[in-house]
């Protein structure tokens, strides 16, 4: 019965064959196996063989960049194949926060401290306090000098805002 075996290339010329009873593990300098058929009497042929190791030579022959890949550590051969994948995105460009916006903001986050401690009117609360949070999330972000984050922080704020009066719901 023949089974056929699957070759994975480990790096630095040592491969992992799959696919028998158990894995083995092939080294090709200097050409070994961890099977007990090359330990006993694989070793002493003319070249040294066994079915694991016959399995990584026709792996090898398919395979035209083996003698390169094998060489490399699995970072280096991602490197080769996708070059770019280590390049960091361009920066973002800064954008500055909106007066309006942040002024708009720090009034439902103190609008918002206000009503926290009454009975909350049903309509427009969820958008009061949607923009309060925003705008606490914006003062974080700014002391942290995280301005774009601030500033979309604040930009979002405004939003909630906006959203209750286009209601007509105050809270």
């Amino acid at each position: 019965m023949t089974t056929e075996l699957t070759v994975l290339g480990l790096g630095q010329r040592h491969y992992r064959v799959t696919g028998g009873r158990n894995p083995h593990r092939v080294t090709l300098e200097p050409v070994a196996c961890d099977c007990a058929d090359f330990i006993y009497r694989g070793a002493q042929r003319v070249p040294p063989m066994c079915k694991h190791i016959a399995a990584v030579m026709s792996h090898r022959a398919v395979e035209p960049l083996a003698d390169v890949l094998d060489n490399m550590s699995a970072a280096e051969t991602l490197n080769l194949v996708d070059p770019t994948r280590w390049k960091s995105p361009p920066p973002s460009p800064v954008v500055e926060i909106d007066p309006e916006d942040k002024a708009v903001a720090l009034v439902a986050l103190e609008r918002w401290q206000q009503v926290v401690g009454k009975k909350p009117k049903p309509n427009g609360m969820y958008s009061l306090w949607r923009a309060a949070m925003e705008a606490k999330g914006g003062l974080e972000a700014e002391a942290d000098g995280l301005t774009t984050y601030a500033a979309e922080r604040y930009a979002i704020a405004h939003e909630w805002v906006k959203n209750i009066g286009s209601k007509g719901r105050v809270a």
